[in-house]
Parts: structure tokens; sequence; C-alpha cells
């Protein structure tokens, strides 16, 4: 079932069967993670972040710390700036790509709220992390409008 369709609703019924049944199976976690993300897309920030707590308890590193980002960016759109950070920094504690892109996030906030320095260090964190050369080349933009910007 393609979730980014429309069809979360079609969906939501059996997501909330594997809660009931199998809160703490691995298929349940990662439906969390895309769940989370569907309604995420569509706009339903709080839903969202409901489903996006479920998949942040994944022992799979990855699905967990891909599920802390999106929990982060949801927190964030729904003015909880606190909750975000700590998602983006729980995220980041994976390491990885995802830890890379967590730090991008968490100077987005700091940059947001006029906090230049605090934005430049979590960006500089992130080029230390990551290899990727598309993203190393926005966060050179990223410092460099931070530098200038704030």
């Amino acid at each position: 079932m393609d979730l980014g369709s429309g069809h979360i609703d079609q969906a939501l019924p059996s997501f909330e069967t594997l809660r009931t049944k199998f809160a703490h199976h691995e298929l349940t976690q990662r439906a969390g993670l895309l769940i989370g993300k569907a309604l995420f897309a569509r706009g339903d920030y709080k839903k969202a972040i409901e489903a996006l707590l479920i998949g942040t308890s994944s022992p799979i590193k990855e699905i967990r710390g891909e599920a802390l980002c999106w929990l982060g960016k949801a927190y964030w759109r729904v003015g909880e700036e606190e909750k975000a950070i700590g998602a983006f920094e729980r995220a980041a504690s994976q390491g990885g790509e995802i830890a890379a892109l967590a730090y991008v996030e968490i100077g987005n906030i700091k940059a947001e709220a006029g906090q230049r320095e605090e934005a430049q260090s979590a960006y500089r964190e992130a080029l230390k992390l990551t290899q990727d050369q598309a993203l190393r080349a926005r966060i050179e933009k990223l410092l460099e409008f931070t530098r200038e910007e704030l």
C-alpha cells in the first residue's frame, strides 16, 4: 500500500491492530516510522508524533535513527523546540549519516532562533560526520549563511 498517495486512512486501522496486539514487535516499530512519515506529509504532526514515538523503540539502529529525525521535525512543526532538539540529539547518537542529518536540523533550529554560534557548531559537527558531497555542499552553504545573516 502506498501511504504517500492518500491511503493512510486505510492503513491506520491495521496499524492500530499492530499497536494493540504486537506492541513490541519490530514490524510495529517499522510501521510506526512509515505511518508517522505519512501523517507528517499530510500535516498531521501531532498524530505523526504518536506513531513516530513507536518507531523510536526499534532495535534496528537505522529505523530508530530515522524515526528520531522525523520525530524531531514533527516536534519542531508543533513548536516544541526543546523536544525537537532532544529527538535530534538522540538521532545523532545513532551514528552514521543520520547523525549528520540530525546535526543539520539542530543547526537549523539554532539558526532560526538567532543562535549563530550554536548553529555553526552543529553544522561543523555534521560536516565531520558525512562524506556525502551533496550534503557537504548544503552544509557549507548553511555555514556561509549563518556567518553572513545572523
